[in-house]
């Protein structure tokens, strides 16, 4: 059974995210409640107890959103944030620790392009201190990047359609290492209305170069993540709104397309989000896909090799499911999954220890 309702959330929250905010090595998670403008933020006490320490009025329509991490000033500790994206409004706002039990920004808020879908935050150097934060936009079919150059933040367009695939539609975007360079300076954009995703590799300076051919996908792409598989080959997954299922891609450099489908798995109605967590360095990782209207959430395990297994699901969890994200309640153990629906809920998984199931 799932824990509802975490830390006095409220109805219908539309979108949930996972991280380490204050640095204690449990998770914390985030929410965002757009018919309110509200997100709240949650403390976790790693044994799956979480409580609020904070909240943000950022207006209403609010929905996606997702933790990131910058680099404090002369090698100073990294500060946490939240990148809350508003397609109400077309934009995105970075939210700080204030005082008391608060939330605010320190910046004024980022345009983006129009009716931003998503939301990715990757990194320009191996020790995750100088981030971006990505939307892929649908109005616009365009994708916005906000990256910080050391001294603040700049906005940037990346036009997304490909050579002759004019208003692609962008649907979902991720950020990860797609080319095995240590870095999570990549990214990856759907283009719903050609069932392909498009490649991006970043540079030092959160420039970004499509680098491989685009790869086509199930029907209707509607959700992306980027793993890592044994000896840090990338892999990426793609969730298909009408094939009702999910395909997963592994790197080939000698392949111009950069990367080579490796399994399909069945599904069920409209999956709506898709996650992926690794276990440690064993290039073991757990796969989630959420289903909106079958209600439910599937769990499968990836092994280092690219092996793929049903590991676990759950039906009839919650009504009208927005988003769900996976994580470790405390340094890499216990791990859950935490869905957005008509409230915020939390199911424990099973454990994974050296690829087998415990």
């Amino acid at each position: 059974m799932g824990m509802e309702g975490l830390c006095g959330s409220g109805y219908e929250p539309g979108g949930v995210a996972v991280g380490d905010w204050n640095g204690d090595g449990a998770a914390d998670i985030a929410a965002s409640y757009p018919k309110y403008g509200a997100v709240i933020l949650c403390a976790g006490d790693g044994e799956g107890g979480f409580t609020k320490i904070g909240e943000a009025a950022v207006g209403r329509g609010a929905a996606f959103l997702a933790f990131g991490r910058l680099g404090g000033a002369d090698g100073g500790p990294a500060e946490p944030f939240l990148a809350v994206v508003n397609p109400s409004f077309d934009r995105i706002d970075l939210l700080f620790a204030a005082e008391g039990d608060s939330l605010a920004p320190r910046y004024p808020f980022f345009p983006t392009g129009g009716d931003p879908a998503d939301v990715a935050v990757g990194y320009l150097d191996e020790e995750e201190r100088i981030p971006f934060i990505a939307t892929a936009n649908r109005e616009t079919e365009d994708a916005t990047l906000v990256v910080w150059d050391g001294e603040a933040f700049r906005t940037d367009t990346l036009a997304v359609a490909g050579p002759g695939r004019p208003n692609p539609y962008p649907s979902a975007i991720a950020a990860g290492d797609l080319d095995g360079d240590g870095r999570r300076d990549d990214l990856l954009v759907a283009a719903r209305k050609y069932d392909l995703v498009y490649t991006f590799t970043g540079d030092e300076d959160g420039r970004m170069e499509r680098r491989f051919d685009e790869v086509r996908t199930g029907r209707a792409p509607s959700a992306v993540a980027i793993g890592s598989l044994g000896g840090g080959v990338p892999y990426f997954i793609v969730t298909s709104g009408l094939d009702r299922g999910a395909t997963f891609f592994r790197h080939d450099p000698e392949s111009r397309f950069g990367f080579r489908r490796f399994a399909d798995i069945g599904g069920g109605r409209r999956p709506v989000a898709a996650d992926i967590l690794g276990v440690g360095e064993t290039g073991v990782s757990y796969f989630a896909m959420v289903e909106r209207r079958t209600e439910r959430w599937v769990i499968h395990l990836v092994d280092g090799e690219g092996e793929v297994q049903l590991l676990e699901q759950m039906r009839d969890i919650d009504k009208r499911l927005h988003d769900g994200k996976l994580g470790f309640l405390r340094d890499g153990e216990r791990p859950f999954i935490v869905t957005a629906g008509e409230r915020l809920v939390l199911y424990p998984l099973f454990v994974i220890e050296e690829g087998r199931m415990h």
